[in-house]
């Protein structure tokens, strides 16, 4: 029962992504959805490419995990509208159990017409400030898409045994997030250990141990996942040459593309292309 709420929400949280363009993260700080982590770890963070920026500099991804430890301590049983220290507009939605926070929802990545935060924007990525939407949604809209979610967490919640050891892996929780939001973002260019060491501003070692540990999978294995995933849409949606969708998803040889692809799926892309 467990695996299929989580399965439905991670499908319900692509929904509002994919099809209705919000950015939305979900915050578990009680440690109750640990237990099929995977599936919500990809929204454990804000994603959107300011805020990706922002934290690709070492003294402000510290103020990022700050900022969510901050609004953790100060949410009550009621939505909050306001901004972060780097000028994003956000929406804050708390899970409460017996008036006590086990989670929260942010749906944010806005900014407000002339506003100017001078202490990050001159500073860094103003540009890419302009880049986020400044089409706020309602608070009517906000509360009917969360409400759906915390739906979820209250079954969630009623089925899990609380794990006592969520404080000690947290932080690896979020810097594995980092990483799936990295690759994500990158996946079609030649990442390296090295690019996502410093963006995570952690070792290389300590990245691909960790990253092993949890995905089960080597980084250029969970690459070529990615980039097998998506070439999967393009030959079913597109009749764009085998040749062309391997360029575009990150191969630079389209026969180990071939290779790679009939190795995943059991079938060459052509064969996949015609099984549509």
């Amino acid at each position: 029962m467990l695996e299929e709420l989580f399965s439905e929400l991670s499908g319900y949280l692509d929904l509002m992504k994919n099809k209705h363009n919000l950015n939305i993260s979900v915050h578990d700080v009680a440690g109750f959805t640990r237990e099929y982590s995977n599936y919500l770890l990809p929204y454990n963070i804000h994603d959107c490419s300011y805020c990706m920026e922002i934290k690709s500099k070492k003294e402000l991804w510290g103020r990022c995990q700050q900022q969510q430890k901050r609004v953790a301590s100060v949410l009550n049983d009621k939505i909050i509208f306001g901004k972060c220290y780097a000028g994003v507009f956000e929406y804050t939605i708390p899970f409460s159990v017996n008036h006590k926070l086990k989670a929260f929802i942010s749906i944010g990545g806005y900014r407000k017409e002339g506003f100017n935060n001078d202490v990050i924007l001159k500073k860094y990525f103003p540009e890419k400030y302009k880049e986020l939407k400044i089409e706020i949604p309602s608070y009517e809209r906000v509360k009917k898409i969360s409400d759906v979610i915390l739906r979820y967490f209250k079954l969630i919640y009623s089925c899990t045994e609380l794990s006592e050891s969520y404080d000690k892996d947290s932080e690896k929780d979020y810097i594995y997030s980092h990483i799936i939001a990295y690759l994500n973002e990158h996946y079609m260019e030649d990442v390296t250990l090295s690019d996502i060491s410093s963006f995570c501003h952690y070792s290389k070692s300590y990245i691909s141990h960790m990253f092993k540990k949890k995905s089960g999978k080597s980084i250029s294995e969970y690459i070529n996942s990615i980039r097998i995933k998506e070439a999967k849409k393009l030959l079913k949606k597109t009749n764009k040459q085998i040749k062309y969708i391997a360029f575009e998803i990150g191969f630079s040889d389209s026969n180990y593309f071939t290779s790679t692809f009939k190795r995943e799926t059991g079938l060459s892309p052509k064969e996949y292309r015609i099984s549509r």
